[in-house]
């Protein structure tokens, strides 16, 4: 689904199915709006999935912001 390409020494993320990114962001937002405590299931797997900052690129994004 999300795809993670390096290209002269720089990093992107390219979307391959946008149908199915906005299926799962929409269930998760609709989950939120519905849930006033606590994490569901969905919310959880998507921060643990995509929601750690890796420290490597992280210096990246932050050198390319400068410039």
């Amino acid at each position: 689904m999300i795809e993670r390409v390096e290209k002269d020494g720089k990093t992107f993320y390219i979307i391959n199915d946008y149908a199915v990114t906005r299926f799962i962001w929409s269930i998760a937002c609709r989950s939120t709006a519905y849930q006033t405590k606590g994490i569901t299931i969905i919310e959880k797997a998507l921060v643990e999935t995509y929601g750690k900052i890796d420290p490597e690129i992280h210096k990246e994004v932050k050198a390319r912001y400068e410039n």
